[in-house]
């Protein structure tokens, strides 16, 4: 359980500001849980098999309608930490995420040394929130890490799985044969 407190506009409880890997709090999948001055931005990715709900299909297409939001936060203390989402178009029922996604805060310095990492489990099937015709999945962070001794930071994730309708519908990566592979999206480099 990651286990930090941050400040969002409008809520005071501590419980509203814990951002758990598997919990499900509604408001959170489109309130981000934000530090003043960070910084974010967004990266699309999603390929579709070809014949709708098929999972052994060679033929994956980009689309690209599953969106990351990618975001780096900035404490009053001065440690960072990485922040990302994930949404889908609502279009034929898209709504149930499953997979694994590995979320990594890099420094901007050479090499692009992680000094952060965190971990989104969904072992089964996990409900977005519709919202502004889209899914919005739960806000998902690394823990915060010590002063680094960089301005910038960018964060990556790597993910498994796929967004459902009744089928397989979007994969983060084009697989040759069989399920989906990982696939990988980063940010640019931020300086919140």
């Amino acid at each position: 359980m990651i286990g930090f407190v941050h400040r969002r506009v409008g809520i005071a409880t501590t419980a509203a500001l814990i951002v758990g890997l598997m919990a499900v709090t509604p408001a959170s999948a489109y309130v981000a849980p934000m530090e003043p001055g960070s910084q974010c931005q967004t990266s699309s990715t999603g390929y579709r098999a070809v014949g709708y709900g098929r999972i052994d299909s060679g033929a994956w297409v980009w689309d690209g309608q599953l969106t990351w939001d990618l975001c780096v936060n900035r404490t009053g203390s001065g440690t960072h930490y990485g922040v990302v989402r994930l949404s889908a178009p609502s279009a034929q029922g898209l709504k149930d995420f499953w997979g694994v996604v590995r979320i990594y805060l890099q420094a901007c310095v050479s090499g692009y040394p992680t000094v952060s990492q965190g971990i989104w489990q969904a072992p089964a099937l996990v409900r977005g929130t519709l919202s502004n015709g889209r899914y919005w999945w739960n806000w998902q962070v690394t823990p915060t890490t010590s002063s680094y001794m960089t301005g910038s930071f960018r964060v990556q994730v790597a993910a498994y799985g796929a967004v459902q309708a009744p089928g397989w519908y979007e994969s983060f990566f084009a697989a040759s044969t069989g399920a989906p592979l990982m696939g990988y999206n980063t940010s640019g480099c931020m300086a919140p």
